[in-house]
C-alpha cells in the first residue's frame, strides 16, 4: 500500500516521529516536522522507491500526506 511505503519513508528521516497520531491530511512541514530539505531528500526518496518523477514544479502542491498518496498512486496505476 502506498500510505504504508510513505509513512515509512517519512519515519526514515525522523524516526522520532509516530505518524499515527496523525492523519492522513497532516501538513508535512507543519504538523509531521520535515524541514525543506527534509523534504527535498524524501521527495528524491519517493521517486527512486515508486519508480515516478515528481517535477520541481509539483513539489510545491504536495504539502498534505494524503496529496503524496494520490500523487503517487496516480503515477503508478
Amino acid at each position: 500500500m502506498v500510505y504504508e511505503k510513505l509513512r515509512n519513508l517519512i519515519i526514515g528521516f525522523n524516526s522520532g516521529i509516530d505518524l499515527n497520531q496523525f492523519p492522513q491530511d497532516a501538513h508535512i512541514k507543519n504538523d509531521v516536522g520535515l524541514d525543506s530539505v527534509e523534504i527535498m531528500e524524501l521527495i528524491g526518496t519517493i521517486e527512486d522507491e515508486f519508480d515516478i518523477e515528481i517535477p520541481e514544479r509539483k513539489v510545491r502542491d504536495l504539502q498534505l500526506i494524503d496529496q503524496i498518496v494520490r500523487f503517487i498512486e496516480d503515477r503508478i496505476a
